[in-house]
């Protein structure tokens, strides 16, 4: 095999990856895209306020702030998601060549030899690189643009642990208790750079971990130092126990409160959905992979459903395979316990939702690695035909991608399939009304409200979003008041209701909606208030905000600064003060509205709280206000 091959056949597969996902870019926004990029658009006016309300308001317990800032490079492209899409494209296309690049460290890391001499093996790494990388499940983090924010995690995790494999294992750099610190001090930095891009690129030190364990290294280092690199290289993973314990009501109480199903149903379910991961990795024919998954059925013991068992057993024995197998083949246990230990947050004790195919993005690597430590075992004479078998793996596996990222590309062709797939799914029917909205079909969005909104009998949601259709379009079929109150009443807490409410409110406010609307979103919020799984928490006082708003406007300012007091009973937020001081203004309550005033500046006059950085020029207005009043009343 000559020379220029390896670069050759490289050059053709990321021109091969690009190409099977890059049908996907004329696709749509969907689900919480704009809601967590919608501040792109006030990024044109250039301010450092601007930039600081996006990047410090993001998602997540961090924020997320390198992600964003990576969006913030492209507020230019807002709201055209055609752009966005083709970084993803690039961002996965680096990940292929990093995860390529960790395949022939790990083979340098366990071979006692060195590095793989044989040239086919550089190419069966490549080739099962591009495998992982054209695998169809990936279809629902790279074409849903939110999710650049996985793969940026993704990103800087295999950049830790291709830097942690190098020094450790390949480099002959000064000593090794100084290559061993510089290692450690390298991953940590990629740890924090990988959990500002998502938390659970805090996961980092332990895959690193996994793979010194398995193959310790082999230069001369002292107990005591491995000892002290490896409980500095796992202190993140320290800090996050001491967070969890600390605020254990938070993450496992009050989290778990909004959740239909227990920690324990959720640690049982997963058993289910790790093997499932895996199968529609390495087998995608057939497959459905759609991004909608809030109906997956819950495991209730691990009899109740029977596979509950079944998926405990496979993942037991995968451990089992890993430690045994772990010095004859380290490199098929390290790719077992990395797809494990990947998925140990985000498929484990937390509050999540039960199943996001994103969440597979970077473990599936560890599949892979298996497959690597497999196929390398075998005699070099027949390499040859290994590499032709994934090669014909990767051709299947990039006709699925590219038929999914050619629905990707249709989002009204997409709503419908996954609609008719899974028609339970409440954010399948919730995604294929909003499509219909988005392409102008009011009509048929009236007419899909009517005919399915009994599917759900104990929803919300949909009532509210139907009478939100009437603010887009006034001749569209009207949700019946009977059904809208009736479900207010019994409706189970749901986030996404208030959403709406608020979503209603701001088209309200933008006179987008009639006021026989306004009086139906009045009417509802006033029903929730009194559902006790409504009446509580952030929604109490989200709901009163939405109700106060209703009256000011309606010019009952009585009542509108009850709703307000009563939310700042259970929450002082200074988006609630700020509305209060405006009732307070327009009632003329000058002493009223000055302390509420003060108390406003107290809490947000130096914050740089996201929040009270984009309440600061409606503070300005505020105090000229206040001021005009007080200059009238002298």
């Amino acid at each position: 095999m000559n020379r220029i091959a390896v670069p050759a056949a490289l050059f053709f597969l990321i021109g091969a990856l690009l190409s099977i996902n890059f049908p996907g870019a004329s696709g749509a926004w969907i689900l919480d895209d704009v809601g967590n990029l919608a501040g792109l658009a006030d990024l044109s006016a250039g301010t450092l306020e601007s930039y600081y309300t996006f990047l410090a308001g993001g998602v997540g317990s961090l924020g997320r702030p390198i992600s964003l800032l990576t969006f913030a490079f492209q507020h230019e492209s807002w709201p055209d998601p055609y752009s966005f899409k083709v970084v993803n494209y690039l961002i996965h296309t680096v990940n292929f060549l990093l995860v390529f690049t960790l395949l022939v460290n790990l083979a340098r890391a366990t071979k006692r030899d060195g590095a793989p001499k044989n040239r086919w093996t550089i190419v069966l790494f490549l080739v099962i690189a591009f495998a992982w990388a054209a695998s169809p499940i990936h279809q629902t983090t790279i074409q849903y643009v939110i999710q650049r924010m996985a793969m940026l995690a993704a990103f800087w995790m295999l950049i830790g642990i291709n830097i942690w494999i190098y020094l450790l294992y390949v480099s002959r750099l000064k000593t090794a208790e100084f290559r061993l610190v510089l290692a450690s001090a390298l991953v940590l930095l990629c740890t924090v750079l990988a959990v500002l891009s998502k938390e659970n690129g805090i996961l980092l030190p332990l895959l690193c971990v996994i793979v010194f364990l398995v193959r310790p290294p082999e230069q001369c280092l002292s107990r005591p130092v491995r000892l002290l690199a490896i409980h500095a290289v796992l202190s993140p993973l320290y800090l996050l126990l001491v967070v969890l314990t600390v605020e254990y009501q938070k993450y496992f109480i009050d989290a778990y409160a909004m959740r239909d199903f227990s920690i324990a149903e959720r640690v049982l379910t997963q058993f289910r959905i790790l093997p499932l991961y895996a199968v529609k990795t390495l087998y995608p024919i057939g497959q459905d992979f759609y991004l909608l998954w809030d109906n997956f059925p819950v495991s209730k013991t691990l009899m109740n459903p029977v596979t509950t068992l079944l998926g405990l057993a496979l993942v037991l024995a995968g451990g089992i395979v890993a430690v045994v197998s772990r010095k004859r083949n380290p490199l098929v246990a390290i790719g077992i316990l990395f797809f494990l230990a990947a998925h140990v947050l985000e498929s484990s004790v937390l509050a999540l939702e039960l199943y996001f195919e994103h969440r597979n993005y970077l473990p599936s690597v560890g599949l892979f690695i298996a497959l690597a430590g497999l196929a390398e075992k075998l005699p070099q004479k027949v390499l040859p035909v290994i590499v032709g078998a994934f090669a014909v793996l990767s051709l299947i596996f990039s006709l699925v991608t590219y038929q999914e990222a050619r629905i990707w590309g249709e989002p009204l062709k997409q709503a419908i399939r996954w609609y008719q797939t899974n028609p339970t799914s409440p954010r399948t029917h919730s995604h294929m009304a909003s499509m219909l909205s988005a392409h102008q079909l009011y009509d048929e969005a009236g007419d899909f409200y009517a005919k399915t909104i009994d599917d759900f009998p104990e929803s919300i949601t949909m009532p509210l979003s139907w009478l939100e259709l009437n603010c887009v379009s006034a001749n569209a079929a009207s949700v019946p008041e009977e059904l809208l109150y009736h479900r207010a009443r019994v409706a189970d807490y749901n986030k996404n209701a208030v959403n709406t409410l608020s979503s209603i409110m701001e088209k309200f406010e933008s006179g987008k909606c009639s006021r026989d609307t306004a009086r139906k979103l009045l009417n509802v919020s006033l029903v929730l208030l009194e559902n006790e799984r409504f009446g509580r928490g952030k929604a109490f006082v989200d709901l009163n905000v939405v109700i106060a708003k209703i009256y000011f406007y309606a010019g009952d300012l009585g009542k509108a600064k009850q709703h307000l007091s009563d939310a700042l009973k259970r929450n002082k937020r200074p988006d609630v003060i700020f509305a209060a001081t405006q009732v307070a203004i327009a009632r003329n309550e000058v002493a009223n509205a000055q302390d509420l005033y003060e108390t406003l500046e107290s809490r947000c006059g130096e914050s740089l709280e996201p929040q009270c950085v984009s309440l600061k020029p409606g503070m300005e207005r505020l105090e000229r206000k206040l001021n005009e009043m007080g200059d009238t009343t002298q």
